[in-house]
């Protein structure tokens, strides 16, 4: 009867042990904040090593060089995209991004935020056309949040450079380019799609200058790329700053 109490008690330890180290892969420190201090810099000048960084083998590659971080894409990833090591709760996050080529196709690019995982994390992206999005990615699925979206704001042409900034404070984000701060189409509908804009019309939503999502509480910032419309689109992305942010009201 001993034996087996004690073999009992060794088989409910294991199996705490076993949870709590799963338990444990999911925790992450997440770095803490006090409105307007730097909380975090990265221009690029080393080896990123702050950064995920992939094999130049693959089809795919983010890496850094000559001062940026080269982000580019093949056709068999859709979305791409490089992150920096440290998880942020609240943030104010800028990036400088640049094209490395101007093909017709154009190439669509930008930032990713709270990503707690490749299935789970907004993006904010631009187009070398002119146009801006923003999704959110919930358990593998996609969700437009605002849909495309042209102001004159987004700068065109070659070696153009174009500033991103995403503001997230608890369950509320702001977004702007080039310091300018742009409007969001948001559906009426909690689980609805943004619909695609006709001569700036929010068809089905309302033009809003916040997004309030309480989807990821805190997550990694990063740079990202799609394959589409460009199967061959490089960006170079540099200066990447983080401040601690004010409220937003």
């Amino acid at each position: 009867m001993r034996q087996f109490i004690i073999f009992l008690v060794l088989i409910i330890v294991l199996v705490a042990v076993y949870q709590l180290s799963r338990l444990a892969g999911e925790w992450h420190y997440v770095v803490p904040v006090e409105p307007g201090e730097l909380i975090y810099t990265e221009t690029f000048d080393d080896s990123g090593a702050d950064w995920t960084l992939y094999d130049s083998n693959t089809s795919s590659t983010a890496s850094a060089v000559n001062g940026v971080l080269r982000l580019s894409v093949g056709e068999s990833q859709t979305l791409f995209w490089s992150q920096a090591n440290p998880y942020f709760g609240d943030f104010d996050f800028t990036v400088e991004a640049r094209p490395a080529e101007s093909p017709p196709t154009g190439a669509v690019y930008g930032v990713i935020f709270r990503q707690i995982d490749s299935l789970n994390f907004y993006a904010f992206f631009i187009s070398s056309d002119g146009l801006y999005k923003i999704i959110r990615v919930n358990d593998g699925f996609r969700r437009t949040i605002s849909n495309w979206h042209a102001v004159p704001v987004i700068n065109q042409g070659e070696n153009v450079v174009n500033r991103l900034r995403v503001i997230g404070y608890e369950d509320t984000f702001q977004f702007f380019i080039n310091d300018e701060q742009v409007e969001l189409c948001i559906p009426d509908s909690p689980d609805g799609e943004s619909t695609p804009l006709a001569d700036g019309e929010c068809e089905g939503g309302t033009w809003q200058t916040t997004l309030v999502d309480d989807t990821n509480a805190f997550g990694q910032i990063g740079v990202v790329i799609q394959a589409e419309p460009d199967p061959d689109a490089v960006v170079d992305f540099d200066n990447i700053v983080v401040y601690g942010p004010q409220s937003i009201e």
